[in-house]
């Protein structure tokens, strides 16, 4: 994707990245098989078929994380009156698309997803 902002946990640590980035190519690309290293790390923890397999996706709760449990932070982060988003998306917007105003249902989880990731990311590198 162009522009699009993912979580992908293991990689988040700057540490790891740049570990990673100074291998060689060779460790990790091999043929058309792309992370050998990790592939190779895990070969006799993970069944074959994991190590082997094809890319799949991999579906989360998202709506009910953020209509439950996460439900707070949503409002406190994205609808503060101090919240760093306000600067890059209309207010206006934000708040409809967290009240559930703004688009179908089916989208609304990835957006405010993508909104919240958004706002902690502009807190956190800007503080």
């Amino acid at each position: 994707m162009a522009a699009s902002l993912e979580g992908r946990s293991p990689f988040l640590d700057h540490e790891v990245a740049q570990f990673a980035l100074r291998l060689p190519v060779a460790f990790r690309v091999r043929g058309a098989r792309l992370k050998a290293v990790l592939r190779d790390a895990y070969r006799d923890r993970l069944p074959r078929e994991v190590i082997e397999g094809r890319k799949r996706g991999f579906e989360v709760p998202l709506a009910a994380w953020l209509d439950g449990d996460l439900r707070d932070l949503v409002g406190d982060a994205l609808l503060a009156p101090d919240a760093r988003i306000a600067a890059y998306v209309e207010p206006a917007f934000v708040r409809a698309v967290v009240e559930g105003a703004a688009m179908r249902e089916r989208n609304r989880a990835g957006l405010v997803y993508a909104l919240l990731m958004l706002e902690l990311w502009l807190r956190e590198s800007r503080s």
